[in-house]
């Protein structure tokens, strides 16, 4: 029996193995040694080998035994062996027929990982626990069947089988395992048992699918499931689906409709992300949540929301082209940084009173905007808020607004009134940036008007002028009924004249000069 440096206790036929059971007669099949592979072209293992006038049972394979033999080509193995280690045939890529006994009941992780040769396989009927990421990067791999009685597709099981075309899922099977197809570029339809309850994570990111007609009895469906589906056109979801996870559908450019279920409650961040050929959807009552980027780069041009919601997250509509209109619902409390950015067809969006804070960049180059009403209950206006929004002309700030923050406004070129109902002017870090407002009008309260007239940037206006009665459904004076300003020799404005020459500028704009002893 060989001794030393190798890791075999005899040799029968050029295979290895080490013994199990002195009593049993039974035997594992080895290496000869962790780093020489001595298994090439194509290998049967016996299911008895006769050695020293005995008969021994192969009954066994060790972990790492096949793998790294890049020329093994095929392989047999017996039956009496129940259990394939992890890793066994690891980059055997080369490999290209595996033939599994019936007696096989379990296979371990990563069995066949980088088998980029293996085209086929048949997965026998009792085996009852299958390991994860079993065919990962088995390229060629193009059919397989699945036993049924199995009750998981196991995490990451065909991971990177771009060549997967068929796989039948057995109708025992229950829940689908995170990645279990992912990058099948090949895989076009999948069969779902009628008694599946969970798909995974990621489970058909980046597929081959066109269609997935998704079984109502799931109540499950894991994040980015079936993301960057390039050809995906229609997908069925499940009638009872409660979530819509974060970037489910993210990416998939092909899919012109979608209904979504009528218990939805919360749809999650990136759902329909880059779904660039959705035009409409109805979204349910049910809703109450929708996360960051749920509609970012859709097709959507009008939308619904619904009454139960409280929050648009972080570019909830972001770059949709299409979009022309919004009304956010009376109850919702805060709208995210970018919510409507670069939505340069919007027209016309109607914000709420209940709203108490907008983040940065709420409407980012939506160049078709002609009018905005902020709510009442803000009390400052934030970095970049309207930025080149070239089509702007008309923005109302409310009352309580205290402050206007950095280039809030800049880049309205088209700016021709802007009021500001604050009694005191807002303080301001360069909001108007380039925006010309020497050529439009600023519309104050009575009492505030020589307030901003005296205030930088708010006196560089074109015209400062006192809002009308009724107008914006404010009842004051007309601009006809303002007192004069009596200004010093150094520029300072007052209602009462200063002592002794005045520069006297009166409601309608003209000026004379007066003495006053």
């Amino acid at each position: 029996m060989p001794m030393g440096i190798y890791a075999y206790d005899i040799t029968v036929d050029g295979i290895y193995y080490n013994i199990l059971s002195e009593e049993e007669k039974t035997l594992s099949v080895t290496n000869k040694d962790e780093w020489i592979t001595d298994y090439v072209g194509d290998i049967e293992i016996p299911s008895s080998v006769e050695y020293n006038g005995q008969s021994w049972s192969v009954v066994a394979i060790e972990a790492d035994t096949f793998k790294d033999h890049a020329i093994l080509n095929s392989i047999v193995l017996p039956e009496g062996i129940r259990t394939i280690p992890d890793y066994a045939f690891r980059n055997c890529n080369e490999m290209h027929t595996v033939v599994l006994p019936n007696s096989i009941d379990s296979i371990g992780n990563r069995v066949f990982l980088a088998c980029s040769r293996l085209e086929s396989i048949n997965i026998p009927e009792h085996v009852s626990f299958i390991g994860s990421y079993l065919f990962e990067d088995c390229i060629e791999l193009r059919v397989i069947v699945l036993p049924e009685g199995i009750t998981t597709i196991p995490e990451g099981m065909f991971f990177y089988c771009e060549g997967l075309e068929s796989v039948n899922i057995p109708s025992t099977v229950t829940t689908i395992g995170d990645f279990a197809f992912m990058d099948c570029l090949q895989l076009k339809s999948v069969v779902f048992p009628e008694n599946l309850q969970t798909i995974g994570d990621n489970v058909f990111d980046e597929s081959g699918l066109t269609s997935a007609d998704v079984p109502n009895s799931v109540t499950s469906i894991g994040a980015f499931a079936f993301a960057h589906c390039q050809d995906l056109t229609f997908i069925h979801l499940p009638e009872n689906l409660k979530v819509l996870s974060q970037a489910i559908l993210s990416g998939c450019p092909s899919l012109t409709s979608l209904t979504i279920p009528k218990t939805l409650e919360i749809i999650g961040e990136s759902a329909l992300g880059g779904c660039t050929s959705i035009m409409s959807l109805d979204i349910p009552e049910t809703v109450c949540s929708i996360g960051n980027g749920a509609f970012g780069s859709t097709g959507i041009s009008t939308l619904i929301l619904p009454s139960g919601i409280t929050d648009i997250g972080e570019y909830t509509f972001g770059n949709c082209p299409n979009l022309v209109s919004m009304v956010i619902p009376d109850g919702v409390e805060h709208i995210g940084e970018g919510a409507f950015a670069g939505c340069f067809s919007l027209e016309s969006v109607t914000l709420p009173n209940s709203i108490k804070y907008m983040d940065s960049w709420v409407f980012q180059e939506c160049s078709s905007l002609k009018e905005i009403i902020f709510p009442d209950l803000l009390d400052e206006i934030s970095p970049w808020m309207c930025i080149q929004c070239t089509n702007l002309k008309k923005v109302v700030i409310p009352e309580h607004v205290e402050f206007i923050k950095s280039y809030a406004f800049c880049d309205c070129t088209s700016l021709t009134d802007f009021y500001c109902l604050a009694k005191a002017p807002p303080l301001i870090a360069v909001s108007f940036g380039d925006t010309p407002i020497e050529q439009a009008t600023l519309h104050v309260q009575k009492e505030s008007y020589y307030s901003y007239k005296s205030t930088d940037p708010w006196s560089r206006f074109g015209n400062i002028k006192v809002i009308e009665e009724g107008e914006l459904g404010i009842g004051t004076l007309h601009n006809d009924d303002l007192p004069p300003i009596y200004y010093d020799l150094n520029g300072h404005p007052s209602v009462s004249p200063h002592k002794g020459i005045n520069i006297l500028q009166k409601a309608n704009g003209k000026t004379i000069k007066t003495l006053n002893n």
